[in-house]
C-alpha cells in the first residue's frame, strides 16, 4: 500500500482502509440494517466517538438500490408485522392508503385477493378467524388452544357448531391419515394439510380407535384434537374435505353475535377486522390489502404488488416501507437469507464502508447475470478514479475494464496487462478466453 509491506501497516489502518467481499460473505445474526452497518461500525475511534458520521437512511437505501437489494428488502418489509405502538405514523397512512387501494382497484382485484368483509365467508383464512374475524391478542385465545378453551367451545354449543366441526375435523384426520399413511416422512406433503408432520402418529391413532371402536369410545382429548383440525381448515388450501354451505352460513351468523359479545366482555381478547383500524396481528400488505392475497393466483398477485408498490411510491411511503425490512432479523449466519441476498448485503456493507481499497474474491459468484452484470457496471461507473479495485474472478468478461489483470498458474503470477495487450500475446490469458485451456 502506497509503496510500504502490508505488514508494516497497523490492523487499523488496514481495516480502515481496505474493504474485502467474500464468495461466503460472513453474516451475523441481527438485522439487515445491523449487517449493512457492521463496517461503519468498525471505524468507531477507541473513545466511543465516530471518526466519521454513519450512513443516513438516504445513503443506505442509494446503496442497496444500487447492488440490487432494494426489491428484496421491499417483499420483506410487504410481509412484516409490526410491534403495536412501533412505526404510528406509517400505521396511519397505510390505514388511509388502504381506502385509496379499495376505491382504485377493489373491484378489479376481488378474484385475487379475499378480502376481509364482515358479511362474507373467507376461503383463504381458517375456520377460527372466519368465526372470530379476527386474530387473538390473549394466549388462550390462539388457534392451537381454542378446542381446549371453554368460553370458545360454550358459544359453538350455543351456537350449534360442535358437531358440525367435529364431523369437518373427522374427515379431515381419515382423508390425510389416508393419503399419507405411507409417506409420512415426507414433510412436502403435509404443507397441504391442517396435520403437521410432527402430530401424524397421533392422529393415526385417533383414526384407528374410531374405525374400531366407534366415536363415543374417543376421549375428550381425542375430540379436542378433532375439532382443532376443524379449527385450523382452510378451505382454498385443505382440498381433503369440504366445507357444506350450511356450515358457511352457520359461521357467518354465528360470527357477528361472537364479535359482540367479545367487544363487550372481552375486548383486550381479539384484534377484529375493522377497516378503519390499523391491524397489527396481519403484515403491512395485508393491512393495505385488507383481506389476504390468494396464493394460488402466483401471476395474478404479481399485480397486486405492482399496484401496491405504485400507490407507496405516489404517497412517498416506499423508503418507510424500507426501512422496516431493514430491520428484518436475518438469523444464525444469515440462515433466512438466500445466497444472493447475502453476497448483495455484503457488497453493499463495503459500499457503506467507503474504504481506499476494495478486494473482491468471487464477490459476485451467488447472484444471476443480470445481477453480475448490474454490480460491474456499478463498479465500472461510480467507482472508478475514487478507489483501488482488486477483483479474483472466473468469469473472463468480466475483468474488461480493468486497468491490469494478472493471470495466475500454479500460485504464480504468468500474465499481467491490460485487456487488449494480453489477448494480442495469445498467451495463457487468450487460451483462456478461447476455451483451449
Amino acid at each position: 500500500m502506497d509503496g510500504k509491506e502490508l505488514k508494516a501497516f497497523s490492523k487499523l489502518d488496514v481495516s480502515h482502509n481496505i474493504g474485502y467481499v467474500a464468495q461466503k460473505p460472513f453474516i451475523f445474526d441481527g438485522s439487515i440494517r445491523e449487517n449493512l452497518l457492521y463496517a461503519c461500525q468498525a471505524l468507531l475511534a477507541p473513545n466511543g466517538e465516530h471518526s466519521g458520521d454513519l450512513p443516513k437512511r438516504a445513503d443506505i437505501l442509494k446503496v442497496i438500490e444500487a447492488v440490487g437489494l432494494a426489491d428484496d428488502i421491499l417483499r420483506i418489509g410487504l410481509n412484516t408485522l409490526i410491534a403495536e405502538g412501533k412505526h404510528p405514523d406509517l400505521a396511519t397512512r397505510l390505514v388511509e392508503l388502504r381506502k385509496t387501494f379499495h376505491e382504485r382497484w377493489g373491484a378489479e382485484l376481488r378474484d385475487v385477493v379475499d378480502f376481509f368483509d364482515e358479511d362474507r365467508f373467507l376461503y383463504y383464512a381458517n375456520i377460527a378467524q372466519n368465526i372470530t374475524f379476527g386474530d387473538p391478542r390473549r394466549p388462550e385465545y390462539e388457534v392451537e388452544r381454542l378446542a381446549e378453551n371453554r368460553t370458545f367451545r360454550d358459544f359453538l354449543q350455543r351456537f350449534g357448531l360442535i358437531e358440525p366441526l367435529l364431523e369437518l375435523g373427522s374427515e379431515v384426520a381419515r382423508q390425510t391419515v389416508y393419503l399419507l399413511r405411507d409417506i409420512e416422512e415426507d414433510e412436502f406433503f403435509f404443507e397441504m394439510s391442517p396435520i403437521r408432520r410432527d402430530e401424524f402418529r397421533r392422529y393415526v391413532a385417533i383414526v384407528d380407535r374410531w374405525e374400531r371402536f366407534g366415536r363415543d369410545r374417543l376421549t375428550r382429548t381425542d375430540n379436542n384434537a378433532i375439532l382443532l383440525l376443524a379449527l385450523r381448515f382452510v378451505p382454498s388450501i385443505h382440498k381433503m374435505a369440504a366445507l357444506s354451505i350450511d356450515l358457511e352460513n352457520r359461521i357467518l351468523a354465528a360470527r357477528i353475535q361472537f364479535m359482540k359479545e367479545m367487544s363487550g366482555r372481552h375486548q383486550e381478547a381479539f384484534a377484529f377486522f375493522r377497516p378503519t383500524e390499523y391491524l397489527y396481528t396481519q403484515n403491512l400488505m395485508e393491512n393495505i390489502l385488507f383481506g389476504h392475497p390468494k396464493v394460488d393466483q402466483f401471476q395474478a398477485i404479481e399485480k397486486v404488488q405492482h399496484r401496491v408498490v405504485d400507490l407507496l411510491k405516489e404517497r412517498e411511503l416506499l423508503d418507510e416501507v424500507l426501512d422496516v425490512g431493514l430491520d428484518f432479523q436475518v438469523g444464525s449466519m444469515g440462515e433466512r437469507l438466500s445466497g444472493g441476498q447475502k453476497q448483495k448485503i455484503a457488497l453493499a456493507r463495503v459500499l457503506l464502508k467507503n474504504p481506499r481499497i476494495i478486494i473482491l474474491d468471487e464477490a459476485t459468484a451467488s447472484l444471476d447475470n443480470t445481477s453480475q452484470a448490474r454490480i460491474q457496471e456499478l463498479f465500472n461507473s461510480e467507482l472508478r478514479s475514487k478507489c483501488t479495485l482488486i477483483a479474483v474472478v472466473h468469469r473472463l468478461e468480466m475483468v474488461l475494464n480493468y486497468d491490469l489483470i494478472a493471470v495466475m498458474k500454479a500460485g504464480k503470477v504468468v500474465e499481467m496487462g491490460r485487456y487488449e495487450e494480453l489477448m494480442q500475446r495469445k498467451g495463457l490469458f487468450y487460451e483462456l478466453a478461447h476455451g483451449s485451456v
